[in-house]
């Protein structure tokens, strides 16, 4: 009487690592994973320290030795060095009142420091201070105070009596300064700004729609916003020197050839060809997209939609697309 002998399981060893596996590492023994999955113990070890997962060991008792971590490296890292759970390790450590760990530990600043930051260059400061010039710097960013600029002597009374009498520009100008220097010094001293409101003229409203804003502001005076607010009051529109005014000779064009190939001939973009044509109401004989007929669509599954495509010089996802639509099988040889 023969015996059936068992089945031979066949082994996994060397088989790329699926997601499910990689996801049970550390979370399973390695022993049931290795039996599990088919493979051996030393793989499934290899492969759980090369991607650095530890193992959840048993609840144990908490040592001298573990206990004295606390606080001195963060809740992750000790959590790693034991084979602990983070949660576990920050119980113990708020149970045994224990401080959190702090990456930096600095001296804070005073009211009569945070004033002479920007008064001064920033490794003078840090020399003063007994601290680097990063964080010199770092602090001087934060409180967005600018980096004083030693080309600029310091503010004398005589200039600062100047701020807020006339635009921030002219003070500039007249110091020599720069106008971000001029107000950041402004605003230091809780002075506000001028607003200098020049008065239109007729002259000057007459431009508005006829030159560009920067010209305008260029030659009467006025700031740009300025200019700008004033010919939305008036409702004008933004004047294009770029693109001159449409003539006889380029709407003949319109409708005759195609949009883009009028474009390139006049010089203009595509876009403004189609709008000015949409304008004038002229119908596009050249369309994009060309229309199917009745014998195009007789050959729909008739052949291959590649060798059609080429039959009916349209591009291949064309064909393939309308096909779909009316629900007409592909082409196949056994047909």
């Amino acid at each position: 009487m023969a015996i059936a002998g068992k089945k031979r399981i066949r082994s996994r060893r060397g088989a790329p690592w699926t997601p499910a596996e990689l996801k049970r590492l550390g979370k399973t023994p390695d022993s049931v994973l290795a039996r599990r999955y088919r493979r051996t113990i030393k793989e499934v070890v290899a492969m759980r320290e090369h991607r650095r997962v530890g193992l959840v060991t048993a609840p144990r008792r908490w040592t001298m030795r573990e206990i004295l971590l606390l606080g001195r490296f963060s809740d992750r890292e000790v959590s790693r060095r034991l084979r602990r759970g983070c949660a576990a390790v920050r119980y113990q450590r708020i149970q045994l009142r224990i401080a959190p760990w702090r990456a930096w530990k600095g001296r804070k600043w005073t009211h009569a420091q945070q004033s002479l930051l920007g008064t001064q260059p920033d490794e003078q400061l840090a020399l003063r201070f007994n601290r680097t010039v990063v964080a010199v710097s770092l602090r001087r960013c934060q409180l967005k105070i600018p980096k004083p600029d030693p080309i600029f002597p310091p503010w004398k009374p005589q200039d600062e009596a100047l701020l807020g009498v006339y635009p921030d520009r002219e003070v500039a100008q007249r110091l020599g300064r720069d106008i971000l220097n001029v107000a950041w010094r402004r605003r230091q001293l809780g002075i506000a700004c001028h607003y200098d409101h020049l008065p239109w003229i007729d002259e000057q409203l007459a431009m508005l729609g006829v030159k560009t804003d920067d010209e305008i502001s260029r030659l009467t005076g006025h700031p740009l916003k300025s200019v700008r607010m004033k010919r939305w009051q008036i409702g004008l529109p933004k004047p294009d020197q770029v693109m001159n005014y449409w003539g006889p000779d380029e709407d003949k064009l319109l409708g005759t050839l195609p949009d883009a190939e009028v474009a390139r001939r006049i010089g203009r973009d595509i876009v403004a060809v189609r709008k000015r044509r949409a304008r004038l109401g002229i119908p596009n004989p050249f369309p994009q997209h060309r229309v199917w007929t009745a014998d195009e669509i007789a050959l729909l599954g008739t052949l291959p939609d590649k060798d059609l495509a080429k039959r009916l010089g349209r591009q291949h996802y064309e064909v393939t697309r309308k096909r779909n639509v009316l629900r007409i099988p592909c082409w196949r040889p056994d047909r």
